[in-house]
């Protein structure tokens, strides 16, 4: 909703520790654009934020149940994340992940507001690790599934591509020809049309299927 030209985002915190909790919330409350929400109401966040130290079995549980609950985007504070476990993040909607060390109340809040607008945000060697990842699934054959460029316009490959390279959407305008407003359109067409999360899940979606 918008209070003036100010944008505010409902944000839930998800923590499996109550200090983590505790000093996360202390860090986004009273933070202008940011309203925070109960942990128990999925459905009336925009923005989930989960803390953990490691990104184990139990927090993945947690993040594929809030994905089944809603529609809210996952924003993710953690070390320690290993290659399959990013990928498996980014599976469950994952747009945003920041280091616990760099989690700061303004890099939080960039990311919350990015994860809500429908950007993603990966550290730049994080998003190395996934690609690296994601290109390593086994592939199906397309003729069983019906896969290929026929799935997908040249302006979309072409836009899948360079969100690929982390091209934001300014860049993907100046370099494609497009204005803004167009690539905005293009990316949320994909992720309408083949029910993705975010563009980091779209990019996996699209190495994955071998479409980019």
């Amino acid at each position: 909703m918008q209070e003036g030209d100010t944008v505010t985002v409902a944000v839930a915190v998800h923590a499996f520790d109550p200090v983590s909790h505790a000093g996360l919330t202390a860090l986004l409350r009273d933070r202008p654009g940011i309203r925070l929400v109960p942990r128990s109401d999925v459905r009336a966040a925009q923005v989930i934020v989960i803390i953990t130290d490691r990104v184990g079995a139990e927090v993945l549980m947690r993040m594929r149940d809030i994905a089944r609950q809603g529609c809210a985007r996952l924003v993710l504070v953690a070390d320690h994340v290993t290659e399959q476990e990013l990928f498996s993040a980014v599976e469950c909607g994952l747009a945003g992940l920041v280091p616990r060390a760099e989690s700061t109340g303004p890099r939080l809040v960039a990311a919350i507001l990015a994860a809500r607008s429908g950007h993603g945000q990966l550290p730049g060697d994080l998003l190395g690790v996934l690609l690296r990842q994601v290109r390593h699934q086994p592939q199906r054959l397309a003729a069983s599934r019906g896969l290929g460029l026929s799935r997908l316009e040249p302006r979309e490959v072409d836009t899948l591509r360079l969100l690929a390279e982390g091209f934001n959407t300014a860049d993907i305008a100046a370099k494609l020809a497009y204005s803004e407003r167009t690539v905005k359109n293009v990316i949320h067409r994909i992720l309408h049309r083949h029910g993705l999360h975010n563009r980091p899940n779209a990019v996996a979606w699209a190495v994955r299927e071998g479409l980019i």
